[in-house]
């Protein structure tokens, strides 16, 4: 009994000293260990607005700020790619001062109308109409929206369900 009481003891104080350890080496281990998978999501979708739109990786405090701000107080990706927007980082690299459009810099539009045109091609197979581009690229250019974004709002419509609808039939 006493053996078997001596391995649990030092089992115990082994795990317990290995934590420690392990907390020493990799200070913020014990914070990572309890991540949940809404939090990861959050951090990945910050982590992806930075670069697309400051085109680079967050610093802790903003990261930190926009992940709480999606768990904790429902923002979603278009909040946190508006807020980035908003930004005067953002208004500093665009040499503009008011929101939203105006603050893209001269090219955005081009740039906004090709993540369209992609999007149609690659989705309905063709080219964009003049309604479709001018909805789509005031999606992009004031509410954030990447080509994902349109990608899924082209799948959502009748003209996609239709054409895959027949295609399937044949």
């Amino acid at each position: 009994m006493k053996i078997l009481t001596t391995v649990a003891t030092a089992l115990i104080l082994n795990v317990g000293l290995g934590a420690a350890v392990v907390n020493a080496q990799y200070p913020g281990y014990e914070s990572r260990r309890y991540y949940n998978n809404s939090t990861w999501r959050a951090e990945q979708v910050v982590r992806a607005a930075y670069r697309d739109i400051l085109g680079r990786e967050p610093d802790r405090s903003g990261l930190h700020q926009y992940v709480d701000a999606m768990v904790n107080r429902g923002w979603s990706e278009t909040d946190v790619r508006r807020s980035l927007r908003q930004s005067p980082e953002f208004y500093q690299r665009s040499g503009s001062r008011y929101g939203y459009g105006s603050g893209y810099g001269y090219g955005y539009r081009d740039q906004a109308s090709e993540v369209v045109r992609r999007a149609y091609l690659g989705v309905l197979g063709r080219e964009p109409d003049a309604v479709g581009m001018r909805e789509y690229r005031t999606r992009v250019v004031r509410d954030g929206w990447s080509e994902r974004d349109v990608r899924r709002a082209l799948q959502a419509s009748y003209e996609y369900r239709r054409t895959s609808y027949e295609y399937r039939r044949y």
